[in-house]
């Protein structure tokens, strides 16, 4: 059932379980209990269609420093994410992988890090979602089933393929907004905006929701017997610090842990020839984007082609997309990155990043750097006698990165407040230097490897701030940490199973829960942790 919140008649309602958002967690969630006992409410802030007054509600102040500079980025909060029904995944690229396993391990060098429980552990909620999102499993094995295009073979393990699956226009609201109209259990409010989580006298209870029917008419109280906070990493936050009225702190923020640890699926865009892999054109480089090497023989012309069609200015996974889409097999959707080894991680102490090639970045018209970096590196193999007339790939390179769990990285209210009379998120992130030394260290170890192999090389521009100034503004739109997940209540905000470590009702889904980012883009997770959850509740609300 769906049912507009603004002509609600009563002032109180009641359900067994409440779900507080109605994106990629909140909308898994539901589908999860379709058809069973439980009665579930999902209070949507927005409506089935997006409302500007509404999405104004996401207003607030986003920056990041780092290099003894900060960046402030107005409206980045609003143009992120989305605030009507379905959420975000309104405007969700499509990326879909798996999170690595070294990603849920504690790595010592970054602090912070670890999860409580292993990439094993998930990897049964992992296939589910496949089957949620239509997406084969095979497709994140190391080398996937029927894939023509093979990854690149180095000699040895030190550079892996990460292998991804693009699902376009996987819009989860409208998906499952027709079964939701006609559930029995299922009831959907649109204009529903918690404005409070009301707690008892000893914090460790809500006692009800306060939520706004957006007309601001009148205040309907909530009640549920558990309640799930899935409103994304910044809102989650955002409603927990604004719930102050019994604990000064935030509802659930004993700990002084709620906004902390913020951190963003970081990308560098393709940026005035900063990052320049030369390759050797004997590589097959079909799975890692569209290169056009097939088209015509004469490399200058496909590659004037491609520098007239393809914007540097351009949304990545549009162009990534559109890369994709000009294969013609029934893989055209499965795509890769380059990625350090594990042990090479561990060995530099870095964090974990991907390495496009081509695929979101205009192949490299000859010239000065072009020439520069081919007559070098030919000059060398011919001094070691073992040059081969070939062309080469020249291309520019962009990376995915994991950000670090900074405790400095925070979510805290601003002193503005929006017209539900909320404050205002104001975010702040930090570059630290393990992601810098990340940056420059991954590529110039791929650029030794390759050159061992005599199968390439890489040059990076030395100008290092100029590389982290032109990261994108808001961390590629994925919003990680905030309430930590750790089986202890000194470092976590929810447990292992997603409940607050202090109110005993609440759970908190979405990636908020994320102890780390990873390099892989967060929404498959997201969706095998809501199955997770929902599979928990059904064992728990017996």
């Amino acid at each position: 059932m769906i049912v507009n919140l603004q002509k609600y008649t009563r002032n109180e309602l009641t359900t067994e379980i409440c779900i507080i958002g109605g994106g990629a967690a909140g909308t898994t969630l539901a589908k999860e209990f379709s058809d069973t006992k439980f009665n579930v409410t999902i209070l949507e802030s927005g409506e089935l269609q997006e409302n500007n007054r509404i999405q104004e509600l996401y207003n607030g102040e986003f920056s990041y420093s780092g290099l003894g500079f900060t960046k402030n980025t107005p409206g980045a909060l609003q143009n992120d994410r989305r605030r009507y029904w379905g959420g975000t995944t309104n405007i969700w690229g499509g990326m879909v992988a798996t999170f690595d396993a070294d990603d849920f391990l504690e790595r010592p060098w970054i602090p912070h890090s670890g999860w409580p429980f292993s990439k094993s552990h998930l990897e049964p909620y992992y296939k589910r979602a496949s089957r949620f999102l239509n997406v084969p499993e095979d497709r994140f094995s190391p080398v996937p089933r029927n894939l023509k295009n093979k990854p690149l073979d180095f000699g040895d393990d030190a550079i892996n393929t990460k292998i991804f699956f693009n699902v376009s226009n996987l819009k989860l609201g409208k998906i499952f907004l027709d079964e939701f109209k006609k559930s029995k259990n299922i009831t959907v409010y649109l204009n529903a905006s918690v404005v409070n989580i009301n707690l008892n006298e000893g914090a460790n209870s809500i006692t009800s929701l306060s939520v706004s029917p957006n007309n601001l008419s009148k205040i309907i109280n909530v009640k549920a017997k558990v309640y799930i906070l899935a409103t994304g990493a910044i809102e989650n936050a955002r409603i927990l610090l604004n719930s102050d009225d019994v604990n000064p702190k935030g509802a659930g923020n004993n700990n002084d842990l709620v906004g902390r640890f913020f951190q963003g699926h970081g990308y560098t865009p393709t940026i005035h020839n900063s990052i320049h892999l030369l390759l050797d054109r004997k590589q097959n480089l079909n799975l890692y984007g569209n290169h056009n090497s097939n088209n015509s023989n004469n490399s200058n012309n496909s590659n004037n082609s491609n520098n007239s069609n393809i914007s540097t200015k351009s949304n990545m996974f549009d162009i990534l997309r559109k890369s994709n889409e000009n294969h013609n097999e029934d893989t055209s959707n499965t795509f890769g990155f380059l990625r350090l080894s594990p042990e090479l991680q561990k060995k530099h102490k870095l964090l974990n990043c991907y390495m496009s090639i081509n695929a979101w970045s205009p192949v490299v018209g000859p010239n000065k750097l072009y020439n520069s970096v081919k007559n070098e590196y030919i000059t060398l193999l011919k001094n070691l006698g073992i040059y081969e007339s070939s062309k080469w790939h020249s291309v520019y390179s962009s990376m995915l990165f994991e950000q670090e769990p900074n405790y400095d990285s925070r979510v805290i209210l601003s002193n503005e407040v929006d017209w539900l009379n909320l404050r205002k998120a104001k975010v702040s992130a930090v570059i630290s230097q393990l992601q810098i030394d990340t940056m420059i260290s991954s590529y110039k170890i791929l650029g030794d490897i390759l050159g061992e192999n005599f199968k390439g090389k890489v040059r990076l521009k030395t100008n290092i701030e100029e590389l982290f100034k032109n990261i994108h503004p808001s961390l590629a739109k994925h919003h990680i940490g905030t309430t930590k997940m750790h089986i202890s209540k000194d470092k976590g905000v929810v447990d292992e199973n997603c409940k607050s470590h202090y109110i005993d009702d609440l759970y908190v889904a979405g990636s908020s829960v994320f102890p780390t980012s990873s390099a892989t883009n967060p929404t498959f997770t997201i969706i095998a942790m809501a199955i997770r959850l929902a599979d928990h509740l059904k064992r728990t609300l017996i």
